[in-house]
């Protein structure tokens, strides 16, 4: 039996927000469905920064043929 008596505690699953330097939202994910969601937001989230990141290097080669065009 746990101390007190009462339900045991944990484990808690949180999503953290950063918005700024020192701001930051957390909240608390009660339910399995709300954990899931997150996960599943976390990584559309990730895919998205990905294709950023492949579109920059797009846009960078772009611009430097663009500039080999011109010289």
């Amino acid at each position: 039996m746990p101390p007190h008596g009462g339900p045991k505690h944990g484990p808690f699953y949180y999503l953290t927000q950063c918005l700024a330097v020192g701001k930051v939202n957390k909240f608390l994910l009660k339910s399995g469905v709300q954990q899931q969601s997150a996960r599943d937001a976390i990584q559309h989230y990730r895919q998205l920064q990905e294709q950023l990141e492949e579109l920059s290097q797009i846009n960078a080669e772009l611009l430097r043929r663009e500039q080999d065009l011109q010289s």
